[in-house]
């Protein structure tokens, strides 16, 4: 599949929240940017960063320019008024031609 097919595919409203932690280790909301992706709900069992089950409820897709810091750890994802914890973030890489396609995140 092109990436122009891809990306003919976000045809939904998607506000992705970085956050950042002041010294006190309270998380604050920092930049908030509308992008177009998709959102496909649905309960999916992961393994977090800290290696325990938990329930995801959604995988949120973003085209491959979507501004998001792989190194960064704090985001939130807010569609149709749901605010949801981005968990992991996956760059997807098709390997046939080594370029990044979309982004993956999946949230709680």
């Amino acid at each position: 599949m092109s990436t122009a097919v891809f990306d003919s595919l976000m045809t939904q409203s998607v506000t992705l929240v970085k956050r950042v932690q002041d010294y006190t280790g309270t998380l604050t909301d920092d930049t908030a940017e509308v992008l177009d992706g998709f959102v496909q709900y649905g309960t999916r069992r992961i393994v977090n960063r800290e290696g325990e089950d938990i329930n995801a409820t959604a995988i949120v897709f973003l085209k491959k320019d979507a501004p998001i810091d792989l190194g960064h750890e704090w985001y939130t994802v807010i569609h149709e008024g749901r605010r949801m914890k981005v968990e992991s973030i996956d760059p997807i890489v098709d390997p046939r031609y080594n370029y990044r396609t979309h982004y993956e995140l999946t949230v709680i």
